[in-house]
């Protein structure tokens, strides 16, 4: 099979990277600690109109969090990232790097108030970005020391950073915390019997009855 036919291969639910530089599409799927069973597809140094070559990684029934997006950015800045739903693009954004970093990178200065033992607080970076990904860098909110791209780099490389609940997201688990979220709220009710169901505005009847409106706790809203 060509790489033209693969790359217009679809699939039914899943993200694809598209416009990753070329080289950069192991990399980038080492950040993305997909699940060993996630069928994924990666297409090296394909012919593209705007860089000459790239890199392209789709992944069926999966999708990613806000920050494992934002460490995508320093690796493959400017590629695009689709969101696919029932074999159609739901969403697509151009993945660019943050204004501001949190609780990722550790701070290179052992005296900022981030590193103490004990009661530390999350890192916190503001993104200074330039022409080049090169140019970028971290400044720290604490202690003003900065992190050059350089040193960003080779610790994404030994994975060196960390994120809470890395990992790609399956359709499954949002499924399964959406509900757990949702009888934990008491936002999920179901009438006294099979026989006696909710009705609702529409008129008709309903086995069950969600009322997100229970929802009010910031973990709930999370």
């Amino acid at each position: 099979m060509s790489n033209r036919q693969l790359l217009v291969s679809k699939i039914e639910n899943g993200i694809v990277i598209d416009h990753i530089p070329a080289g950069k599409a192991f990399l980038v799927l080492k950040l993305l600690k997909q699940p060993s069973d996630a069928e994924t597809l990666i297409a090296q140094n394909v012919e593209s109109g705007s860089l000459g070559k790239k890199d392209l990684i789709k992944i069926e029934g999966t999708y990613l969090t806000s920050s494992e997006i934002d460490i995508i950015a320093f690796v493959a800045p400017n590629s695009t990232l689709n969101i696919i739903h029932n074999w159609e693009v739901k969403e697509k954004r151009v993945i660019k790097p943050p204004e501001k970093i949190k609780g990722v990178f550790q701070c290179p200065n052992l005296l900022c108030p981030t590193n103490k033992e004990f009661a530390a607080p999350p890192t916190d970076f503001k993104v200074e970005t330039g022409e080049k990904i090169e140019e970028t860098k971290l400044h720290c909110t604490y202690c003003d020391s900065t992190l050059w791209y350089g040193s960003i780099l080779e610790i994404i490389r030994k994975n060196g950073f960390q994120i809470e609940g890395r990992g790609l997201v399956s359709e499954a688990k949002i499924e399964k915390v959406f509900l757990e979220a949702l009888i934990k709220g008491g936002a999920l009710r179901f009438p006294p019997s099979p026989d006696q169901p909710f009705i609702l505005k529409s008129g008709r009847p309903s086995p069950y009855f969600v009322n997100l409106g229970a929802l009010t706790d910031g973990e709930s809203l999370a």
